[in-house]
């Protein structure tokens, strides 16, 4: 598992499971074809049999024990203290990737030296194995000739929903500069500039067009870049950019009001283009993770309507 390299990429894996479900993810890292160099740091909840499959675990590996189990969320924050790339991807315990996973996603290419990334790309997805997000993440890196690093963080089940991901991912990111997009968008050529120029004069928050599928021109939240002094800037508390309160849904329109209330709505920028499947990513073929998505929806309208009472949004009431 890893490589003898220099690590590109950091996998970072919590593991809270049976010995059997674990290791049925760390053999599908240990199979994976055509990666770059990479580490593994592993985060385990110092069960016996998790100590005892750690045992067999060797190559460019960190393990560490966290006991009480944190949880998966604070679990990658204790992992990313010893991350030693640019590139970071979480996975679950739950997935088990297909051999092409590692480089499908970063590919197998050397950075140009001395160019560190200037961009950190946070994707959440439900399914990191996924066609759709493979499909974005190779649209991404064609398009993208500028240093960056892509931050998946792949939630599974049982879900976290969207805000956990983002705010796990934006806490990865050291870059000047982030973006955070779902799984299902694809960028398209020359996407990145106008919203690094938007930024660089003065927009707290940028995004891009959506010029294939539908588009919203208040805030298109499922692709937006900011600079990493408004991430801290805007953030609802430390470490938690969004309002963790609302879990999977009204998030983005949250931090809609809070930008406006502070003078600095979200900043359209029609010199950059996207294309975006509408909620495909909320569109779960699993009937069980179906049913939780839309209850947590409708509890995460009655939260935001608690937060902001009486809130219209392009003149309708938001209220049911």
């Amino acid at each position: 598992m890893g490589s003898v390299s220099a690590p590109e990429v950091s996998v970072i894996v919590p593991l809270d499971c049976d010995a059997r479900q674990a290791l049925a993810c760390l053999a599908a890292l240990a199979s994976q074809v055509d990666a770059p160099p990479h580490e593994v740091i592993i985060v385990h909840d110092g069960s016996h049999a998790l100590q005892e499959l750690m045992t067999h675990v060797d190559g460019d590996v960190t393990v560490l024990e966290a006991r009480p189990w944190p949880g998966p969320r604070a679990a990658v924050d204790i992992a990313l203290e010893h991350a030693h790339t640019p590139n970071v991807a979480v996975v679950e315990e739950h997935a088990v990737h297909q051999p092409s996973w590692l480089a499908d996603r970063f590919g197998t290419g050397e950075p140009e030296p001395g160019t560190g990334p200037e961009l950190t790309v946070v994707m959440p997805t439900l399914d990191v194995s996924s066609d759709r997000v493979r499909a974005s993440i190779r649209a991404l890196r064609a398009v993208t000739p500028q240093p960056h690093m892509i931050v998946t963080v792949d939630n599974g089940w049982p879900a976290q929903g969207f805000t956990a991901p983002v705010n796990a991912g934006l806490r990865a990111a050291g870059t000047p500069y982030v973006v955070v997009m779902n799984d299902d968008v694809q960028p398209l050529e020359g996407w990145w500039p106008p919203l690094r120029d938007a930024l660089d004069q003065g927009a707290a928050v940028a995004f891009p067009r959506t010029v294939v599928g539908k588009m919203r021109h208040d805030f298109a939240a499922w692709c937006f870049a900011m600079t990493a002094d408004s991430v801290q800037r805007f953030s609802h508390a430390p470490g938690q950019f969004f309002d963790p309160a609302m879990v999977v849904w009204y998030q983005d329109t949250d931090l809609l009001f809070r930008l406006s209330q502070a003078g600095c709505p979200p900043v359209e920028v029609p010199s950059s283009h996207i294309g975006h499947d509408l909620s495909q990513t909320v569109n779960a073929p699993d009937p069980r993770l179906h049913a939780w998505i839309v209850s947590q929806i409708n509890a995460d309208r009655i939260t935001f309507m608690a937060k902001h009472p009486g809130a219209t949004l392009n003149g309708n009431q938001l209220a049911g």
